[in-house]
């Protein structure tokens, strides 16, 4: 069937959002609490911390993860982990249950080695711990890039926020080769979208907070240097009232960064006046490797892909002659 106009549209914005933020941490990294999950009770929740920490491969992931990433979270229900073995893990954390008297059970799927540890609670069998193997945790994936390392807090390796990101763009971004249609799976579709939107805001409010506190820091070193040019006026000191980087420069620079959102900004250089360079980051496919043309046609990129480093690769602008309005020239 292929995408529709508008599909087209949201597909692009959310290669922007995720090329853009696919590097970013949150603000935010509270301790992760099992006690802030609904079916876990809070005399338990110690109890799970030790079997999850005691474990050498681990990583908490989805809603209960995300919860220590920002202050406004729904509520999760339950604790999702990967490991090397879940069905034992599974039943560890069964015995948990049990040594505080709660009634439970495992149900599992041995066709892909998943466990859910279920309580009985309020009158109702309610899941617990949904728990699956790490090794399929790890994993490049379809839309763009590939899963990041958890971070470790307190002793829990807990998923980070780009991880997130990526792996819920891969669900509502993707094409289902079978039916033809465009985005996540029905019965996943609502809580995946709301899940990516929500992530990418929180990446997204924590790269501007971390810019503005940059730029606050900026204002207060040139309010600094005033005296020190009044010291330099008196002592008749020449050169500094030369523009380091001229505006010009500037717009340049900014420009480049908005065209490139692949690429960190703290790696853009400036190679001469009209020679800006960008290294990238985490790039996995030579595919991914190629910068939206679009708005371009004025340049000529030369792009240098290493089979051996898959983390530098750097993307020359040259001025290109013919006709037409240039952004950096």
């Amino acid at each position: 069937m292929g995408m529709t106009q508008e599909e087209r549209r949201r597909h692009k914005d959310g290669m922007l959002i995720i090329k853009t933020l696919k590097d970013e941490t949150s603000v935010v990294a509270k301790p992760m609490s099992p006690s802030k999950a609904k079916n876990i009770p809070s005399n338990v929740s110690k109890e799970i911390r030790r079997v999850i920490s005691n474990t050498p491969q681990h990583e908490v992931y989805g809603s209960l993860a995300m919860e220590s990433r920002t202050f406004s979270q729904r509520k999760p229900n339950d604790i999702d982990m990967v490991v090397s073995n879940p069905k034992a893990k599974a039943y560890e954390i069964q015995q948990a249950f049990k040594r505080k008297g709660y009634k439970t059970k495992v149900v599992s799927n041995e066709q892909f080695n998943s466990h859910v540890v279920q309580i009985f609670t309020n009158g109702e069998w309610v899941d617990a711990a949904d728990i699956h193997p790490y090794s399929e945790h790890s994993q490049k994936f379809d839309v763009y890039g590939q899963s990041v390392k958890p971070q470790t807090i307190n002793g829990i390796n807990v998923q980070r926020t780009s991880d997130q990101l990526l792996r819920k763009a891969n669900s509502v971004m993707a094409m289902n080769k079978k039916t033809g249609t465009y985005g996540a799976a029905p019965h996943r579709n609502q809580k995946d979208v709301s899940d990516f939107i929500t992530t990418a805001r929180i990446l997204a409010d924590s790269k501007q907070l971390q810019a503005e506190a940059e730029l606050h820091k900026v204002k207060k070193v040139r309010k600094a240097l005033k005296s020190w040019k009044r010291h330099a006026k008196r002592i008749k000191a020449t050169g500094t009232h030369r523009d380091p980087i001229p505006e010009t420069q500037e717009q340049d620079f900014i420009a480049f960064a908005a065209n490139n959102p692949e690429i960190n900004v703290e790696d853009i250089k400036f190679r001469n006046k009209k020679v800006l360079t960008g290294q990238r980051q985490s790039i996995q496919k030579k595919s991914q490797n190629m910068v939206d043309m679009s708005g371009f046609d004025n340049f000529v990129f030369d792009s240098q892909f290493t089979q051996k480093s898959k983390s530098v690769n750097l993307l020359d602008i040259k001025p290109k002659k013919g006709k037409g309005r240039s952004i950096f020239w």
